[in-house]
């Protein structure tokens, strides 16, 4: 049920809504669509410097009682109010984060688009982060309004899509060059990082035919066969860091349902020092981004 029907079925006129200061006044009337809005100037310079700026200043509209807004939607506004006004500070949510923002970024109340900045990124990292199309839709907006982290998201998410998925987003949803450039450059990135991966995976296979005399197979069961030896290549104290690096790898690809054990792998490998580290860090850089967060000494960027 949106703000007007809520206030229409409380009897309360859907052309006039009254947002009222803490001692039930109004002093300023805005007019959208026509319709008619009685709110308190102090409560909107309070929230929005734009407001402020407009109704102390020297603008035209410090001494008038009623302001017309045009090309404002009327709904829109008083959710965008209900939002600001201390007595209902309305949650910002899924279903109304998009009918506000355009408003809190033109007003500039910085603590609602903090909020709403935050809960974009959520989805796009969470339900939206296989959706070609979501993800060209966020990134539209994350440049319209300055959402910059938000837009770093889109760009690095957007970049693991296939290339028709690429151009069917931008297709639907019209981005910057440069952003068009930056996810093209980052795929190509991913690709030869990936390529990399994949010989370091045929390496480390090798290695493991050689020393456990025996292929790995595709069938999880006869992983485990190898499980003793992996560990036994990092438990001895004097590994160096490829070693334990290379038993990273087959414990991810193959034990990751051993998660002590990969941690036992990290451990041995942070006590490494910042040297030794960075003589490995193309390798440091090839591991997935769940192993990376765990490392400390060394940016893996």
């Amino acid at each position: 049920m949106d703000v007007a029907t809520e206030n229409q079925e409380q009897g309360e006129r859907i052309d006039e809504i009254s947002f009222k200061d803490s001692l039930g006044e109004s002093d300023l009337t805005l007019k959208i669509e026509d319709k008619k809005i009685y709110v308190c100037k102090a409560v909107l310079c309070i929230a929005s410097p734009v407001f402020k700026a407009m109704l102390k200043t020297e603008f035209r509209e410090k001494d008038q009682t009623e302001i017309e807004l045009p090309g404002k939607k009327y709904e829109d506004f008083v959710e965008f109010l209900c939002c600001v006004y201390p007595d209902k500070l309305k949650l910002i949510t899924e279903t109304n984060a998009y009918r506000v923002l355009p408003l809190v970024s033109e007003y500039q109340v910085r603590i609602l688009e903090k909020r709403i900045h935050e809960l974009l990124i959520k989805l796009v990292n969470g339900k939206h982060k296989l959706n070609n199309t979501e993800l060209y839709r966020h990134l539209q907006l994350a440049e319209r309004y300055n959402l910059d982290e938000l837009k770093d998201q889109c760009i690095a998410l957007a970049s693991d899509l296939s290339l028709d998925k690429m151009e069917n987003g931008s297709s639907k949803f019209c981005v910057s060059d440069k952003s068009v450039l930056q996810i093209r450059y980052m795929a190509l990135q991913k690709r030869e990082k990936l390529l990399q991966a994949n010989e370091l995976d045929r390496e480390d296979d090798m290695h493991l035919f050689k020393n456990a005399n025996k292929w790995v197979h595709a069938t999880s069961g006869e992983y485990i066969m190898y499980s003793a030896f992996i560990t036994q290549r990092v438990e001895i104290t004097d590994k160096s860091c490829s070693e334990i690096l290379r038993a990273i790898r087959l414990c991810v690809r193959y034990f990751n349902n051993e998660p002590d054990k990969l941690e036992r792998f990290i451990c041995s490998l942070n006590a490494k020092t910042d040297v030794e580290l960075q003589a490995v860090k193309r390798e440091l850089e090839l591991l997935p981004e769940h192993v990376k967060t765990s490392l400390r000494k060394v940016d893996t960027k």
